[in-house]
């Protein structure tokens, strides 16, 4: 089971203008403080997490994936397969818009949802 919060120290914070190097308290899926010291937080369930500079950026949309794959056009040999989600969320991307591309036999519109 995981901490109730979590506490970031030191991160190098993009809100989205630059912010320098913060402390951010997240729980219950929120920013629940943040500053460029917290001081001494003292939760009974709190997970503290050391960055050290590390940086923490907004959730970015990516309008425009092809989420079943592409490609295919070319036949089976040229096909690119689905895209994993966390390929996504390791490059940043909190949302997106899945598209059917060209291929609408072997992909379909199910296959986006």
């Amino acid at each position: 089971m995981s901490a109730t919060f979590t506490l970031f120290r030191h991160a190098d914070l993009f809100a989205p203008e630059p912010r320098g190097l913060c402390d951010v308290l997240v729980g219950g899926g929120k920013v629940l403080a943040l500053a460029p010291a917290l001081g001494e937080v003292h939760l009974a369930d709190c997970e503290h997490v050391e960055l050290a500079g590390a940086r923490v950026i907004p959730g970015l949309i990516d309008s425009h994936v092809h989420l079943a794959g592409g490609g295919g056009e070319s036949g089976p040999a040229s096909r690119v397969p689905r895209v994993a989600f966390t390929e996504l969320t390791r490059g940043g991307i909190t949302s997106c818009v899945g598209l059917l591309g060209t291929d609408g036999t072997t992909r379909t519109v199910a296959d986006l949802v």
